[in-house]
């Protein structure tokens, strides 16, 4: 047999165990991971002497071509995948604009469909509810199911934008969880706090972020979710979770009910702090939640050592400088930032040693395993698709502004951060090396998922 591609010399890890192996791929799919001595015949051979070849690796929360106001981020579904493939990512998932009712969630899904057409990374969709919608919370989760994304994100917060789920409707929709299969996504802040803290700060600026939605806001509706979820036994994800005491808190309310409650946390809160949203070009880092103090920084970074968090996802949504800086009020700042393409060497910084298997687990099996994406994603399965990263641990990443995205600056210029992606492999075609894409528009492909049961999730 000729198989289309072999990677050899590297160490191969899936998250569990490391082995140095001999990766090979046919027809699109992992064929084998086979002993180092194995001979074999291959169309193309990749040499990965000093690197690990790992999963490829997920993106689980992404805003690409949003609409906010009067602003538009930056980076759409090409030039997102684009830099998703220069760090590693081979599949991302974005969101269906929020929908009132079952109509309008269909709608919404055809149009991010046909924004997304034009992918080169694979991708799959969250769901996403405006307020308390028309529909009950049964019909919306079985329409959402019917479109291939289980997941469904609400907020507990923007009652100002009419996108706050009650708590009520929250609670019927996790108890649909179990008995249909979904995972309710939430963005948890206290409305009341956000809410009473911008009624007294009318010409709010960038650097009053940290008062306006403070860290005991999202500390109280994160543990007010573990106790609904509690209470239903309903699957909650929690988004872009930015400070390490709601991690601790969310923990501690759990106890030991045996729950279902998944964790994320942003490469940005993780290596940035509110010093950088103080600086003289502080607008640059504005975005919700805000980046807060060191002592948060350090204990979510405890946190996700320890495993207390699950998941990293970017919530990338990047804007131009200069809509950034234009003006000195809050109310006319598109809030957001850019890291897609970064987050594998912020996180290899970060945790490099704790060692490769958290690594994996954070950047792929785990994202993989909690969204339905498994086996095909993260993981080296034989049989499941080609999805592979070659990953260089003694690499440098010195310029982190890529050519690959509409932004026009990294809110992490100046940092050198260790590690870097030198292949990336999309359904066994190398898809980036040499700092070039190789895939063609289009090439990514719609990821519809089927219900989610975490009881049997390892």
């Amino acid at each position: 047999m000729i198989y289309d591609l072999a990677l050899t010399g590297g160490i191969v890890c899936d998250g569990c165990s490391s082995v140095a192996a001999t990766v090979l791929v046919k027809d699109g799919k992992i064929w084998s991971i086979a002993d180092p001595a194995y001979s074999f015949d291959a169309k193309r051979n990749i040499d990965c002497n000093d690197c690990y070849v790992l999963p490829g690796f997920i993106d689980p929360h992404v805003h690409l071509k949003l609409r906010l106001g009067n602003h538009e981020s930056v980076d759409d579904f090409i030039t997102g995948s684009e830099l998703a493939l220069s760090g590693g990512v081979t599949t991302i998932a974005d969101f269906v604009d929020p929908a009132h009712d079952c109509m309008e969630l269909e709608e919404f899904f055809r149009k991010r469909l046909l924004l997304a057409e034009k992918s080169k990374v694979d991708f799959s969709f969250h769901a996403t509810l405006a307020g308390n919608p028309a529909s009950t919370a049964e019909d919306f989760s079985n329409k959402a199911l019917s479109l291939g994304c289980p997941t469904i994100k609400v907020f507990t917060t923007y009652s100002d934008s009419a996108r706050k789920t009650e708590d009520g409707f929250l609670l019927d929709l996790l108890d649909c969880t179990r008995k249909l299969g979904t995972v309710v996504l939430v963005h948890a802040e206290n409305d009341e706090i956000v809410r009473y803290r911008a009624s007294q700060s009318k010409e709010a600026k960038h650097n009053d972020l940290n008062n306006l939605r403070p860290v005991i806001s999202e500390r109280e509706a994160v543990s007010r979710v573990v106790l609904l979820a509690a209470e239903t036994d309903g699957q909650a994800y929690v988004v872009h979770v930015s400070a390490g005491s709601s991690i601790v808190a969310a923990t501690s309310t759990a106890g030991d009910s045996k729950i279902n409650i998944v964790l994320e946390t942003c490469p940005q809160y993780l290596m940035l702090t509110d010093a950088s949203l103080n600086s003289e070009k502080g607008a640059l880092f504005a975005c919700v939640p805000p980046l807060r103090g060191e002592k948060e920084r350090a204990l979510l970074l405890e946190m996700l050592k320890a495993e207390k968090v699950s998941t990293v996802g970017t919530d990338h949504c990047p804007f131009l400088s200069g809509a950034k800086l234009a003006s000195s009020f809050l109310k006319d700042l598109p809030l957001g930032i850019g890291t897609l393409g970064l987050t594998a060497s912020i996180i290899w910084s970060l945790l490099r040693e704790e060692g490769i298997s958290l690594f994996v687990r954070v950047m792929s099996s785990n994202a993989a395993r909690r969204l339905g994406l498994y086996p095909d994603k993260g993981s080296l399965l034989p049989g499941t698709d080609a999805d592979l990263v070659v990953f260089d641990p003694e690499g440098q990443m010195n310029n982190l502004l890529s050519g690959y995205t509409g932004c026009d600056y990294t809110p992490y210029e100046g940092l050198s951060l260790a590690g870097r992606v030198k292949h990336t492999v999309l359904r066994g075609r190398v898809a980036y090396e040499g700092n070039e894409i190789l895939l063609p528009e289009g090439y990514g492909r719609f990821i519809g998922r089927d219900p989610l049961d975490w009881s049997v999730v390892s």
